[in-house]
């Protein structure tokens, strides 16, 4: 049986599973949390892990992974807040090249998965942004083109209007007047500053990242109906 520690709102919590679970998935679960492609080999340079290594990457980098699940090797994480300026944002957007974006103050402040550059990002009330630890977590996520993956912030930004013009609900959104940085409000964090737990396709079909493109609309589909109970999606759907 595969014991998973975890935190949630700062309170422990051990689940237990009754089915045996193939290693495999568990493997593919963890790593579908994971940075991709350069943003992996820089993670993984920084602190010494070998990419081969998802757990100690999860638990190194996992104090805010997308949804309510927070992987740490304590049983409390500090809360802190690291306050950004407007002019030191700027010039770090402007530098990224040089010193990657997701490295402040020594520490990757990076957990989110995916092969593009990311910069978790807490904007508060009165308009002051940084980056926060424990219960602060981060409310946008500002994503940038590199030089070998252009066009990628222009790609997800006609997508968002596409889907927003079909009349489907999204998060907020922008772009920059550079049309090289997207900044996308987190969608898995409620008004209450809660997390919202969710599963991408690539865990529920049991995928690693290297077949997150092999599936179809219809398997997606089809997973959607076989792991949501009747009742929600027909709540769902009457609250449209």
């Amino acid at each position: 049986m595969f014991l998973l520690m975890l935190l949630q709102n700062l309170k422990t919590i051990k689940l237990e599973f009754s089915e045996q679970i193939n290693s495999n998935s568990i493997k593919n679960f963890i790593n579908n949390l994971l940075p991709e492609g350069k943003g992996l080999d820089f993670v993984s340079g920084i602190l010494q892990i070998s990419k081969a290594n998802k757990f100690a990457l999860i638990e190194a980098i996992g104090n805010e992974t997308a949804g309510d699940l927070t992987f740490s090797p304590n049983n409390e994480i500090a809360t802190s807040f690291r306050e950004i300026s407007n002019e030191e944002l700027t010039q770090r957007i402007i530098n990224r090249e040089n010193i990657n974006i997701t490295l402040w103050d020594d520490k990757v402040r990076l957990s989110l998965a995916g092969v593009q550059d990311k910069l978790p990002l807490v904007v508060l009330k009165d308009n002051k942004y940084g980056i926060g630890e424990g219960k602060i977590a981060s409310t946008h996520i500002l994503k940038f083109e590199t030089t070998n993956d252009k066009y990628l912030v222009l790609n997800e930004y006609f997508c968002m209007k596409a889907i927003q013009n079909a009349n489907l609900p999204t998060s907020e959104f922008y772009i920059s007047n550079d049309f090289k940085m997207f900044v996308m409000k987190r969608f898995d964090i409620t008004d209450d500053e809660s997390y919202l737990g969710f599963e991408d396709m690539c865990v529920l079909t049991a995928r690693g990242t290297d077949q997150k493109y092999d599936g179809s609309y219809e398997e997606c589909a089809r997973v959607i109906k076989d792991n949501i109970n009747p009742q929600k999606r027909k709540i769902k759907k009457e609250k449209r």
